[in-house]
This record gives structure tokens, sequence and C-alpha cells, in this order.
């Protein structure tokens, strides 16, 4: 995708607004029966930027396996995973429970809705044609990026800043595009923005308190229009961190959601849980925060959400 293209698409704050929630919306950008949103930004073009992206060959996980967090957060079931002998020779299992956001995760366009506006592009929850906003949507589209990490705990570090990853720190937009330009990170249309917060460092170190378990205190993204300002404008396809919910929990309601705001609003995908510790190890020693990145959901229709499947080449 040219920066033409995205330069020919409104401005956010051209976009018009949704009734009385004030949110901005791109329901009509991508034209009428879109699914994709700002997926649509992925194209062969910036797929064969993002393959070229990667000069080691090293490839780094995203995903925590499929039982983390353990206990689950949100009061989320737990995973429910049986190996069994089929005959004397053969060996299969299977899952019995699976809560596809309950590790790290894709929430598509199906799993918020604008209040009575419904889902993105308007449509209502009890429509049929809802389904075609679920992640096979994805899938099908194919996910090949590149992935711009911006490496939070490492800038605080460099500023002398101490920030507790459980604190409830807010990141507003201006502290993600300082963070940047002190990497020396340039974003391209297209790119997947990856945050890492450093909530899972600090989990791993600790865990949560029983009483955390059901809305887990994180550092996040600030919710307010801002975010989704810097987001849309800067051409991004999605966003991804490190911590429960991108955005910072919990959430003010004076300031709104950013998960309204992105997909219900400009139809974005959000990836959630994402471990980007060994990424940002590996960017350091580098000295380039941009990776070639494959995602592949779910190829389940209709569904909600998926495992992340990620894999970051560097």
């Amino acid at each position: 995708m040219s920066r033409a293209e995205v330069d020919a698409e409104p401005a956010y704050d051209d976009l018009p607004l949704l009734g009385d929630l004030g949110l901005r919306h791109s329901w009509q950008v991508w034209g009428a029966g879109d699914r994709l949103g700002t997926v649509n930004r992925v194209t062969d073009e910036t797929a064969l930027r993002a393959l070229a992206t990667a000069t080691t060959g090293r490839r780094i996980n995203l995903s925590l396996p499929l039982g983390l967090p353990d206990p689950p957060l949100y009061d989320r079931p737990p995973l429910q995973h049986r190996v069994f002998d089929r005959n004397r020779n053969m060996v299969e299992d299977e899952i019995r429970r699976l809560d596809p956001q309950a590790s790290s995760q894709w929430d598509s366009l199906r799993h918020i809705r604008a209040r009575q506006f419904g889902h993105y592009g308007g449509v209502a929850g009890d429509d049929p044609s809802v389904a075609a906003l679920g992640i096979d949507a994805l899938a099908r589209h194919g996910l090949v990026l590149r992935g711009v990490l911006v490496d939070l705990p490492a800038y605080w570090s460099a500023h002398g800043r101490a920030v507790d990853a459980f604190g409830g720190h807010a990141i507003e937009a201006r502290e993600l595009r300082l963070a940047l330009d002190w990497q020396g990170t340039r974003t391209s249309a297209g790119d997947l923005l990856l945050v890492r917060t450093g909530w899972l460092a600090r989990y791993r170190r600790g865990g949560l308190a029983a009483d955390e378990l059901s809305m887990p205190p994180s550092v996040g993204l600030s919710a307010a229009e801002e975010t989704a300002r810097l987001l849309w404008d800067g051409g991004f396809c999605a966003v991804a961190a490190d911590n429960p919910a991108v955005e910072v929990l919990p959430g003010d309601p004076a300031v709104g959601s950013l998960h309204r705001r992105l997909i219900a609003g400009l139809g974005m995908p959000l990836g959630e849980l994402w471990d980007l510790d060994e990424l940002a190890e590996g960017c350091r020693a580098l000295g380039r925060h941009t990776v070639c990145l494959v995602s592949v959901p779910l190829n389940l229709p209709g569904a909600v959400a998926s495992p992340a499947n990620a894999v970051a080449v560097l």
C-alpha cells in the first residue's frame, strides 16, 4: 500500500461521527459491505515489503502456550486438552474446551458493538451477516505483515522512568511518538504496531493476586481519541500488545473505550497478550525494530477471536 493510497483515505478528523456516541467511524471508506476494515491496508505490496524486512532468518514465536495465563483472566474457562490412544498404534488428542481469547489472541471485528449502532459497518448483532465479520475474514485475507515494535520499557529505562506494568499507566499518543522517534523507527502504511508494555514480563515474575484475575490491572494505551487518531492517520492495519487488553486497565468511562473506537469505529483488529519479550531482545541486538511477521488465525467461520499463531522473522 502506497503512502498516496493512505493519503487518499479521509484523515481521522474528517471521518463522520456516529450519532450521540461521538465516535468517529470509517464504515464507508472501503465501501458498503466491507468486512476487513483497516486490514484492507494489507496488500500484495505491503506483504512484499514485509518479506524484504527479514535479513537474518531468525524466527521468534510471539504466542504464549495455550494454557497461559494460568489461571485464565476475566473468569474465562481453562483449556481442556486430552491425549489418548486411538488404538494400539495411534495416539491422538482432542481439545474439549478452548476459549480463543484466553491466551495470545486476535479480536475480530465481531467482538465489539457500538451500542445501538451495531458492529463495524452498522451490522446488527442479530443480523446473520454479522458472521462475515468473524476471524476467518483475516485468515482468508492472509496476514503477512511488517511489524513495528515500540519497546516502551527500554524507552522508559533510558529516560530514567520507573513504570509499574500493573500500575494502570495510560500510554498517550505523544508518548508512543516519542518512543518511536527515540528508537529511530519510521512507520509505513499497512504496518502492524507491536506495543511492548512490560506487562507480560512482570506477570512472569509473580503472576496476579486472586482478586485481580477478573480485571487485571495493566499499563496500556490510552483510550482517548488521540490514540485512535494516531493509529488511523499513521496507516496501521492493526495493533497488538503484550498486555491483556491493549488499552489501560481499569479504563476510565470518562475517556471511553479504545476497543470501541478501534474495532467498532475504525474496523481495526486488536491483538492481546502477545509475547514480545524475546522479540525486543532480538530487535535491540540488530539495532532495528521492524520485522517480518506472519500470523495465521483459525479459519473458523464467524468466530469472534482466535489464538494469534504469530511468528516474527528478523
